[in-house]
């Protein structure tokens, strides 16, 4: 879908991701209320406030899915209300009342070292997809036939030669798929970390959250007997 470069079909690709995030911000919202003992958790209204600005959201994206920016303000908004809960799940919680030292041992083992992955790919994501929407046109020109290059539109000098080639191969090779691969990368660790809290939180019969391999997988461990 996201190859065919067509505006219907494009929102076959960038909607998912937006019911993704709203998703995501929805369940770390809850977290954080489930964390301070409010007494809404887990409530309807939570949930319908969500999917409303989930369909609202989608409803003003398919009206305008010509325009860009529609995309970016509906995902942008979801993904603020994400990763400030995400914040402030880190750092409001009173984790030794809520489970004890083992809690804060959780945390510091599995759910800060998943937000600062989500931080950093977050970042390293953004910079690609900064990168490829601004500085495509510049390597476009760079090539034999472009503004400066040597073809019918250019009329000048052959601008770049091997370094423009090689910059075109940098963009069309390596910039685009590592946009898409931090992307999903993101996507994975921000459902691990929801995860790990949820666990911690809600489902002390799970065992405590631990986070191990090169690509992180958390798993439970042990068993509270508090529970």
């Amino acid at each position: 879908l996201h190859a065919l470069l067509i505006a219907s079909a494009q929102g076959g690709d960038e909607l998912p991701i937006l019911w993704y995030v709203a998703i995501a911000a929805f369940i770390s919202v809850d977290l954080n209320l489930d964390a301070s003992g409010s007494a809404v958790a887990g409530g309807a209204w939570l949930s319908w406030g969500f999917g409303g600005g989930a369909a609202v959201a989608t409803a003003v994206y398919v009206n305008g899915r010509d325009d860009f920016t529609v995309f970016i303000v509906c995902l942008t908004l979801f993904s603020l209300i994400l990763t400030v809960s995400i914040i402030c799940l880190i750092m409001v919680p009173d984790w030794t009342a809520l489970r004890g030292p083992a809690g804060c041992v959780a945390l510091a083992g599995s759910i800060v070292p998943l937000a600062i992955a989500v931080g950093w790919c977050t970042v390293l994501g953004m910079w690609c997809w900064v990168a490829e929407m601004n500085l495509c046109g510049v390597v476009a020109r760079l090539q034999p036939g472009g503004e400066q290059g040597g073809g019918e539109r250019g009329g000048g000098e052959r601008g770049g030669g091997g370094s423009s080639f090689l910059l075109a191969l940098l963009f069309n090779r390596f910039i685009h798929p590592l946009w898409h691969a931090l992307s999903a990368l993101v996507a994975y660790l921000v459902l691990q970390l929801l995860l790990a809290a949820h666990g911690l939180l809600r489902h002390s019969e799970w065992g405590l959250p631990a986070c191990s391999g090169l690509v992180p997988l958390v798993t439970f461990m042990g068993h509270d007997k508090r529970a």
